[in-house]
């Protein structure tokens, strides 16, 4: 089933993953959504030159799938694609976990590698957010987002978890005064409130609101002057 949540687009290519989709045919009829990452198929990679009207695809020799790039790099010789690849995905199971990874296509050899950081495999990362050269990634641990993680290619730059914050839908990227913050719902002590995280310096703003949040998923902020 070729179901594709997202592709990169640059000035020249677009990159779309072909992840091996299957209906689960032994639980067809007990699973509200049916479908998983089939592990006995690979993952391809296909790169349509917008100029030479061109497809180059790549095999990865190995199964997974990603929901939202985070960044995209190209030399004359390799192709670098950054973003949070799932090994296990099963539409009718919310319990996943996205590793961030690097993934290095070879455009001579079409040989892909995949880089992995030991300290980023211990969260669960996706929804990146990019700004200057770093991005933001919201964590999940124990089925809440509880923070991020800021990364510089696959250097972690900053751990920001909160104990006691419970953060809902998706967060987004805003500039005041030309200063890069990530606003987010949220709520703590059975207060719901507004956050505004400053990607300087780290420190945070909270807007309580007189109404309540729920857990949510994706969330839209409009500029107001």
């Amino acid at each position: 089933m070729p179901v594709v949540h997202d592709f990169m687009v640059s000035k020249d290519k677009v990159v779309i993953m072909d992840s091996p989709l299957c209906i689960d045919k032994d639980k067809f009829l007990k699973k509200s959504l049916p479908v998983l990452l089939d592990s006995k198929q690979n993952t391809q990679i296909h790169i349509y030159n917008k100029v030479s009207n061109i497809i180059d695809s790549y095999d990865t020799n190995t199964s997974f799938y990603m929901f939202h790039y985070a960044d995209y790099v190209e030399t004359c010789k390799t192709i670098e694609i950054y973003g949070s690849l799932y090994d296990e995905l099963d539409f009718s199971n919310l319990n996943v976990k996205g590793n961030y990874r690097k993934i290095k296509v070879n455009k001579k050899t079409k040989e892909v590698s995949i880089e992995k950081n030991r300290e980023l495999e211990k969260f669960n990362l996706d929804f990146p957010i990019k700004y200057d050269n770093k991005i933001v990634f919201r964590n999940i641990h124990n089925m809440t987002i509880n923070g991020f993680v800021i990364v510089q290619k696959m250097k972690i730059i900053k751990e920001i978890i909160f104990n006691d914050l419970f953060i809902c839908g998706e967060p987004a990227l805003i500039k005041i005064e030309r200063i890069p913050y990530i606003v987010f719902f949220g709520f703590s002590n059975n207060q719901n409130s507004i956050f505004l995280l400053n990607l300087y310096n780290y420190q945070q703003i909270e807007i309580p609101v007189p109404f309540q949040f729920n857990i949510g998923f994706h969330s839209i902020f409009i500029p107001y002057k």
